[in-house]
């Protein structure tokens, strides 16, 4: 049986949102099907010199995954460089990954 491959994949928040300014947050987090959307499992991190918000993460191989940023533990955003979108179950859309 062969192992299931990954992949290095960086979701980065400067892919969403085009100026450092247009984003006021003290927290943004990565949430999705691959953190089983937990809130606290991936936390953006931001540069000081560009202003960025950025988080890297390993996720198998050939797969789709659903996901979302949180800004400060209450807004839901999404990635405006998404490989596709998705309805979910809140009337809303989610961002999708594929690897």
């Amino acid at each position: 049986m062969e192992q299931a491959r990954t992949q290095r994949c960086a979701l980065n928040s400067w892919k969403a949102w085009q100026t450092r300014s247009s984003v006021w947050a003290d927290r943004i987090a990565l949430v999705g099907a691959f953190n089983t959307w937990d809130a606290h499992a991936h936390l953006l991190r931001q540069t000081r010199d560009e202003a960025e918000w950025h988080v890297s993460l390993e996720l198998e191989a050939v797969h789709s995954y659903c996901f979302r940023y949180l800004v400060n533990g209450e807004e839901w955003m999404d990635d405006d460089h998404a490989d596709s979108y998705e309805p979910n179950a809140y009337g809303a859309f989610d961002s999708v990954v594929r690897t």
